[in-house]
């Protein structure tokens, strides 16, 4: 995925600098917390009730950091090895539906009887709906439990970040935690599964300890003031006192801070509460940051990245073509916005039924790398119905459980008079737009990434070549195929360089010979004339680019008319 800097993307009207950080939504008195950094308790065993029937044991979810996840901040997974039940309905039906008996049950021994305020927890899959995403909690220093369980729910399935839940302070040696739900009919395939990739418990710091329990998207509306609460809690052990709030970023005029509390007590919760005005900013991203500032030893300043823009409107594509013999058909690329991915931003896919909605090759060498022989490296064309700006392409992968999802290609474009036949496949590419922008796709099967071009171009055709997929690049099966799960081109409505080419010649009333072209402004052109379209002849004159969109330049000494042929061609030398 191509990196921009802050001064790139600002110069870039079509799009927002911003972070694709996701911040979690407080649920049932908790929350499932942005953190920078911690250290975590050893865990000397985990117990399922389910362990005779367990497709993978229970062992699985306790490796511990530096093994199962980094021991660094953000703390991301590290390992493949995840924990989850057998399918007792079938193997195509809901678990829950009707609950086993034995249900699923994991009892975690800490060693020892030590201070509890979070559990940390990491998705089981991304690629299925066998992941959790609700659970009940209860803390003991025996294995007998009594007493209401704690709830916990918005776990999600990325499988790499960490999923941090806070609760009241708990003194325990053991932790029961009792799955509630998983994604059955949310994340389809799968759900006839329960599953977890890894827990750890973080140890509570002495000092006060600020941690984000913000929304995930602010969902906000087109017009009119929206307030947003941002949920934090001190897990630390001492009071948190907050000196200010402030907000940074490109947008940072649209959002204000209505409120903050000065101090939070060790243990407790309180908000945040902010405004943003929507008419102050663009379609697409918003680039703005709150940033507290607080009494937190280790962090005195943290970022909360606001995940929220306006919805993007997108080009229809009347029809797509590809070079391979497919799994799944390319025209599964462009079912479209509120079809492949969400109506609203930030315009997750939302295929009813992935990976079948998605495209895909075959494996024409096996189970080898697909890049391995001598198949030629997947052409895909899009036929975007007439010449359109485009200045952005989006994608969304193919995959999160295996490495065959598009990764390196490369965009070439043709205009509506380049398209050849009205059939796709013999348009001529790259000629009167030279641009060939490359990128690398993004891997998550459900965000948008979003590529950037450095200069807009208005084309009618866009080829993509993939030069080559995830297989060696992530800890995951696959690669003997290549895939994408939705691509997409935004609408946008800012100037459009055109392509260096000849839009009008004459003989002018004093014999000279005109040529109009379109043109930069500010940039030389030169003229060069052939009898025969092979020997060309650089001719005396130069032109700089007009304000306008075209430029006139002459050919004061033309050819007699006793030539039969005379050709003209504009060059930027």
């Amino acid at each position: 995925m191509k990196t921009l800097t802050p001064g790139q993307l600002l110069s870039q009207p079509w799009i927002r600098p911003h972070s694709f950080k996701r911040l979690l939504i407080a649920l049932s008195g908790m929350g499932c917390g942005l953190s920078l950094g911690a250290s975590f308790y050893p865990i000397v065993g985990v117990t399922s009730d389910t362990a005779s029937t367990d497709y993978f044991p229970a062992e699985r979810l306790i490796e511990g950091p530096g093994v199962g996840f980094d021991t660094n901040a953000p703390h991301g997974r590290t390992s493949n090895l995840t924990w989850v039940t057998n399918a007792p309905n079938g193997g195509i039906g809901d678990y829950y539906a009707p609950l086993p008996d034995p249900g699923p049950r994991l009892v975690f021994d800490l060693g020892e009887s030590v201070v509890l305020n979070e559990i940390s927890i990491w998705g089981y899959a991304d690629g299925n709906g066998n992941g959790l995403i609700s659970a009940d909690l209860r803390f003991s220093d025996t294995t007998t439990f009594t007493g209401d369980p704690i709830s916990i729910s918005g776990i999600t399935q990325p499988v790499t970040p960490r999923q941090s839940f806070n609760f009241p302070e708990v003194t325990a040696r053991y932790v029961e935690l009792v799955p509630t739900d998983n994604l059955f009919g949310i994340a389809p395939p799968g759900g006839d599964r329960v599953g977890i990739g890894e827990v750890a418990f973080a140890i509570p710091p002495e000092e006060a300890n600020l941690t984000v329990d913000s929304p995930a998207t602010l969902t906000l509306e087109v017009t009119g003031l929206q307030s947003f609460a941002l949920p934090i809690s001190n897990l630390g052990r001492s009071e948190l006192t907050i000196s200010g709030v402030t907000v940074t970023g490109d947008d940072a005029g649209a959002v204000s801070v209505v409120s903050f509390p000065t101090t939070v007590e060790a243990g407790q919760a309180d908000e945040i509460v902010i405004e943003i005005n929507p008419a102050a900013v663009g379609i697409g991203v918003i680039d703005a940051t709150v940033e507290i500032t607080s009494n937190d030893v280790e962090n005195a300043i943290i970022p909360i990245v606001l995940f929220t823009g306006l919805p993007v409107t997108f080009h229809p594509i009347t029809a797509v073509l590809t070079n391979t013999e497919n799994f799944y058909p390319a025209e599964n690329l462009i079912a479209g916005s509120g079809v492949g991915f969400d109506n609203l931003f930030p315009h997750a896919a939302s295929g009813a039924n992935p990976p079948a909605s998605t495209w895909v090759t075959n494996n024409p060498n096996g189970a080898g790398d697909y890049y391995d022989n001598a198949t030629p490296a997947p052409v895909i064309i899009f036929d975007l119905g007439a010449n359109v700006p485009i200045a952005q392409i989006n994608t969304w992968g193919y995959q999160g459980s295996n490495t065959n999802g598009a990764k390196d290609y490369t965009l070439r474009f043709a205009t509506e008079a380049e398209g050849g036949n009205p059939e796709l496949g013999d348009e001529n590419f790259g000629n009167s737009i030279t641009y060939q922008p490359t990128f690398e796709a993004a891997f998550s099967p459900t965000e948008r990434d979003i590529e950037v071009f450095e200069q807009a171009v208005l084309a009618r055709y866009v080829e993509m070549t993939i030069t080559d997929n995830w297989r060696d690049q992530q800890p995951l099966p696959g690669g003997d195929r290549v895939g994408l799960g939705e691509v997409a081109f935004p609408v946008y409505t800012g100037s459009v360089v055109q392509p260096l080419t000849i839009v009008s010649a004459g003989r002018m009333a004093d014999g000279s010979f005109s040529v109009t072209f379109n043109s930069i402004p500010d940039a030389s052109y030169e003229l060069e004339r052939s009898t025969d379209g092979k020997l060309w002849d650089r001719l005396a004159v130069r032109v700089t680019g007009s304000p306008e969109e075209t430029t006139t330049i002459l050919d004061t000494s033309p050819l007699a008319d006793t030539e039969k042929v005379v050709l003209y061609r504009v060059v930027a030398p």
